[in-house]
């Protein structure tokens, strides 16, 4: 008899970060197969049709090997759905399981593909907000970030007016709950400095690495139901 045990301690926000597309991905990467007759709400992945367990898994004893491992993962398909850490937390639990390593190395390697392919997706943007932004720049470039990396940015104006928002402004990383952070890491060097500059960061970073500590901002006034938010609205 063997026993499989993780102890696995798992940053939440870097949790969160991992999109289902993104596990998707990684999932497809590593050979996983989407069951097609399973309903969307429920989507699981399996290992193709004649693959034989990893040797570690198939000395498992018959009786209990059903409770360690299911033979196969369940998908998270609702991102801002309540249990979505814990349902990722069991993903790659089992992940680990199967490739016989830590669940937070799996999600390093998540991050790590993702990045990349992010990266690639979102070059063009390095740079594109030296010369100042607007809320409508704003809106188009964030709705790019997240769309690519599943990480939603917010811009926070000093106001909004009949004219549109100005003032200083500054950018945050908002989560489900509408909490805001500081925003960290190379991001915003990255959108906002000169593309020819050597300072200028060449990638972004990884997304989980923009999440800094939790904002100390007051309640904004106003904003566009989209990227853009105000201190003070005043709009009439």
């Amino acid at each position: 008899m063997i026993l499989v045990q993780q102890y696995v301690v798992l940053d939440p926000g870097a949790v969160q970060a991992a999109t289902p597309a993104q596990l998707e991905s990684y999932l497809t990467s590593k050979g996983w197969v989407r069951a097609e007759i399973t309903p969307p709400a429920l989507q699981m992945w399996i290992r193709p049709q004649g693959e034989p367990l990893p040797d570690h898994l198939r000395a498992l004893p018959a009786r209990r090997a059903h409770l360690i491992w299911p033979g196969h993962i369940t998908s998270p398909t609702r991102h801002h759905q309540r249990d979505y850490v814990a349902r990722v937390d069991e993903l790659l639990i089992t992940l680990g399981l199967f490739e016989r390593r830590l669940a937070s190395d799996v999600l390093a390697d998540i991050h790590d593909l993702t990045t990349s392919e992010a990266t690639e997706e979102l070059e063009d943007l390095r740079g594109s907000m030296m010369d100042g932004y607007t809320s409508e720049d704003v809106n188009r470039v964030f709705a790019r970030i997240e769309e690519a990396t599943g990480v939603r940015l917010t811009c926070l104006w000093d106001y909004c007016d009949a004219y549109g928002y100005g003032g200083n402004s500054q950018f945050y990383v908002e989560d489900a709950d509408g909490r805001l952070y500081e925003l960290a890491g190379d991001l915003w060097a990255w959108l906002n400095g000169d593309p020819t500059a050597h300072h200028t960061p060449n990638s972004p970073g990884a997304p989980a690495s923009w999440r800094g500590a939790a904002a100390e901002v007051p309640e904004p006034a106003g904003g566009d139901d989209f990227y853009n938010l105000a201190q003070v609205d005043d709009q009439d």
